[in-house]
């Protein structure tokens, strides 16, 4: 049981520190196509109109998602999962909110995500971009797809966390029952042992 209860104490702090950093890079999303966007404004064509509203408005979102992120984290330290011996109701409730919730918004995210870079990738005019910006110092350019592939690579993290969640659950239900099992044959050795005085 000493051993689960450092993995599950572990397993919290990763689903914090995971949500945390999601919410962190969640931030930067819109970086990369802000800078594409500055061309648009000297010479419109660079890539399709109305991408670089569609990435603020999901990412407007998306960070709105990473805070639930952290404050269902969160939620498991005021129930104490992360150091109980046995779990309650309010542990299972935090644990499958946490869980549900992040598997909404890693399968939203995620999708959404991976369409932008595409769109990125395939659809921006980047001999364009890169002639105005020779032209213009002020106009950056850049290939990178850093800030989409980061945040993507944080989601997988925090479904990992979420995942470790469920098995740490269900492995302390397992250790709950067992030890369930041994008290109760240990109650029934002590009555018969004072039944045979």
């Amino acid at each position: 049981m000493k051993i689960q209860m450092k993995i599950q104490k572990i397993i919290c702090f990763l689903a914090l520190f995971a949500s945390a950093f999601a919410f962190i890079f969640s931030l930067g999303v819109s970086t990369t196509v802000y800078n594409l966007n500055q061309t648009t404004a000297f010479m419109p064509g660079v890539i399709a109109d109305g991408y670089y509203d569609a990435v603020q408005e999901f990412n407007h979102k998306y960070v709105l998602e990473c805070i639930g992120l952290i404050v269902l984290a969160v939620l498991l330290f005021i129930t104490q999962t992360s150091k109980r011996r046995n779990y309650y109701v309010s542990n299972y409730v935090a644990i499958l909110a946490f869980t549900g919730y992040s598997l909404f918004v890693a399968i939203t995210s995620l999708q959404t995500l991976q369409g932008f870079k595409e769109t990125f990738l395939n659809e921006t005019d980047f001999e364009m971009w890169k002639m105005i910006h020779e032209m213009i110092d002020a106009v950056r350019y850049t290939e990178s797809t850093f800030w989409f592939d980061i945040n993507m690579i944080m989601l997988i993290i925090v479904v990992i966390a979420s995942a470790l969640l469920v098995l740490n659950l269900v492995w302390k239900i397992v250790l709950m029952v067992n030890e369930a099992k041994l008290l109760k044959k240990s109650e029934e050795a002590r009555k018969l042992n004072e039944e045979v005085k």
